[in-house]
């Protein structure tokens, strides 16, 4: 059966607000529980950060390539988020890693987890490297800038 996509930017932001993941060096693996049995559902996005658009549209060629080979559990939406590593990974690595990933994030051990897959190059056998907790407030703006209400655009600027 083919691969039944995610089309529409609500569904996908329905499956990030579920906030259950699992991530590695090549992807993250965003995935929501639907209430109905239909074949499951995947999106395959890449931001800016994995490179330029050539490197991005590759990226995802190969994660739904991959993506083929597998089955999505029925019920499920899933989000595959690309990372810059998913262009130079191995094919066999790469199917390995997602089906890991996509089955770790459906038994629910997933939720809320951070878990990096070594890259095969750094350990022997590609043993699991636990990454570091999410930290608290997960803001990439301190402390002391941050406050309610306050627009991004400084006084002096402002009209």
């Amino acid at each position: 059966m083919p691969l039944r996509r995610l089309h529409l930017a609500g569904d996908i932001r329905a499956v990030f607000a579920a906030r259950t993941v699992v991530h590695g060096p090549a992807m993250a693996v965003h995935l929501r529980r639907r209430e109905d049995d239909a074949p499951g559902r995947v999106a395959v996005v890449a931001g800016r950060r994995v490179g330029t658009a050539v490197v991005r549209n590759r990226a995802k060629r190969r994660l739904r390539a991959a993506l083929h080979e597998l089955t999505v559990p029925r019920g499920v939406d899933a989000v595959v988020v690309a990372r810059a590593s998913a262009v130079e990974l191995a094919y066999p690595r790469l199917c390995a890693q997602l089906g890991e990933q996509l089955s770790r994030a459906y038994a629910g051990r997933g939720t809320l987890e951070r878990v990096a897959l070594a890259p095969s190059s750094r350990h022997e056998g590609g043993d699991r490297v636990p990454a570091q907790p999410p930290s608290e407030g997960r803001d990439r703006v301190p402390a002391e800038r941050r406050s309610e209400g306050r627009d991004r655009v400084p006084a002096e600027r402002r009209r």
